[in-house]
């Protein structure tokens, strides 16, 4: 049986079914919503987001702050941790303490790959159950992989002798609250909470440069104290950590977040193993061929250009959410922002790079006292290096906000040959400083091969820029029944009062109230921050 409804807009009449909703043909043709363009593609009917007001500018600038605020905090502990032990301890401790750090830098890698940037990445819109839920996971994961390393490392430290077997085993001990504490961090950003974050690193700062200052004062400073001193704050700043986020690590559903994340985790991971890898063995083979003080020079020479990791890694860990949450933006725009993110990198990065450069020799010694001989060697090349890593910033963040894993894998396989060749061959040809001119040389060739490749990603039709990217895991398909493009109502698209349909907010960003129900599944693209 059909009816006819008067329609409240003054069109004629409606012909309705049973149900009160007209049927799949009727005198009035209704637009098919299930042949709406992809979305995030040019063709989309959803248009440009609307230029943020003043309250939205101000409310991003208050987001980016805490994530500068977060990473001064970090990159300031660090630092002075170098120079109060290159000021208190023997080259022999401080090479070893050195070594130990690298070791912890390469496994901040392996958790930032494997749970850091997944989170970022294809969770940053989540919340409530699904987001705790996918932090149980990962943090249990988190959990199962530094145990396993730290029985590695302590095998390691047995069978060595002096201050690095200390520094080893007192690793072994620190090492899974060191990475969870970094998981935490990046936790918060992806929530866009880069307070808590700060606030975490800044109770850490505290507590352990206390332990090592009452170590120092009783005349404790073995690098096995000292390590244990660094991470036993760390350990205490996961405890508030999990408190902040609700969540307690599930050992048992470790498995079900490699599962999840793997498509996409597994890219991260091999390419951090490739640089990292390449990095941090090209350090420790140096130091091998060059002798003492080849680690701790490169190390001191790092720790001057700091800021510039600093304000780069503030930019990355806020820009990258914000990114993976607007997949909408147009070519044009992306493009604009990685040149325009790299240009003021490269900006500052000379600039200060230009400071370093002129910096009197007695200011160096000032910092490092008698250890201040070696970083002064390798200051420059460490600089301009530091500098040409930071034109890469705005293509990699753009890339990676994309999900194209895969393209940034292929190349870090053209960075880790490439500068663990240049860093051996200069060392053979001439030493550390060799080796440094070798670690610049392969961070300027590398900026060129950024922009290429985005301009590559940038330029594919919108169909094979969504097959390519890994936004989403195979958990992520949305229940579809009763939506309007399940096969019971497909014909049948929800309509507001006056008998016109109801556009979904992925499809235009209006303030338009859908009926409870209604709408798309909450998700990435439709949550209103």
């Amino acid at each position: 049986m059909t009816l006819h409804r008067a329609a409240p807009s003054g069109h004629g009449p409606i012909e309705v079914g049973p149900d009160g909703r007209p049927p799949a043909t009727g005198r009035i043709e209704l637009p098919d919503l299930r042949n709406l363009p992809p979305f995030g593609s040019e063709e989309s009917t959803a248009g440009p987001e609307p230029a943020p007001s003043g309250s939205r500018v101000a409310k991003l600038a208050r987001k980016a702050s805490w994530n500068l605020a977060d990473q001064v905090i970090t990159a300031a502990t660090n630092t002075l941790l170098f120079i109060v032990l290159a000021r208190s301890v023997s080259k022999g401790r401080l090479d070893a303490f050195t070594n130990a750090f690298y070791i912890f830098t390469l496994m901040i890698g392996i958790g930032r790959a494997l749970v850091g940037q997944v989170l970022s990445v294809r969770f940053s819109d989540s919340e409530g159950a699904p987001w705790r839920t996918a932090l149980r996971q990962a943090f249990g994961f988190i959990v199962a992989i530094t145990l396993a390393a730290s029985a590695v490392i302590a095998g390691v430290g047995l069978l060595v002798d002096g201050p690095l077997h200390q520094s080893l085993l007192a690793l072994a001990v620190v090492l899974p609250a060191l990475i969870m504490q970094d998981a935490c961090r990046n936790a918060f950003f992806a929530q866009s909470q880069a307070k808590q974050a700060a606030l975490n690193d800044g109770l850490w700062a505290v507590i352990q440069f206390g332990a090592i200052a009452a170590l120092i004062h009783f005349g404790h400073a073995d690098v096995g104290y000292l390590v244990l001193a660094w991470g036993g704050g760390a350990a205490v700043c996961v405890l508030l950590a999990l408190t902040q986020l609700r969540v307690v690590p599930d050992l048992r559903a470790a498995p079900a977040w490699i599962r999840r994340s793997w498509n996409l985790s597994r890219f991260f991971l091999a390419e951090n193993l490739l640089t990292s890898g390449a990095f941090t063995g090209g350090f420790l083979i140096v130091g091998a061929m060059v002798g003492e003080g080849a680690v701790s020079a490169i190390r001191g020479a790092q720790v001057l250009v700091g800021p510039l990791e600093t304000l780069s890694s503030a930019m990355f860990t806020f820009t990258l959410p914000e990114l993976a949450r607007r997949s909408w933006l147009s070519v044009r725009t992306r493009w604009k922002i990685a040149t325009a993110a790299s240009a003021a990198m490269l900006t500052v990065a000379l600039a200060y790079t230009a400071v370093l450069w002129l910096m009197p020799d007695d200011v160096g010694r000032l910092i490092f006292r008698a250890n201040w001989d070696g970083p002064s060697t390798v200051l420059l090349p460490i600089a301009l290096g530091s500098a040409a890593a930071r034109a890469c910033l705005g293509p990699a963040v753009t890339i990676y906000a994309m999900g194209m894993a895969r393209r940034t894998f292929k190349l870090m396989t053209v960075e880790a040959p490439l500068v663990l060749s240049l860093m051996l061959g200069g060392a053979a040809v001439g030493g550390v400083v060799g080796a440094a001119w070798g670690l610049a040389a392969n961070q300027a060739l590398l900026i060129p091969l950024w922009f290429l490749t985005l301009r590559s990603i940038l330029r594919l039709p919108p169909e094979a820029l969504a097959a390519e990217s890994l936004l989403h895991d195979d958990h992520d398909t949305p229940d579809t029944a009763g939506t309007p493009g399940s096969p019971d109502t497909a014909a049948l698209p929800v309509l507001d009062g006056s008998g016109r349909p109801i556009q979904p907010r992925h499809a235009a960003f209006g303030s338009l109230p859908l009926p409870p129900g209604a709408g798309p599944a909450r998700g990435r693209h439709t949550r209103n921050r």
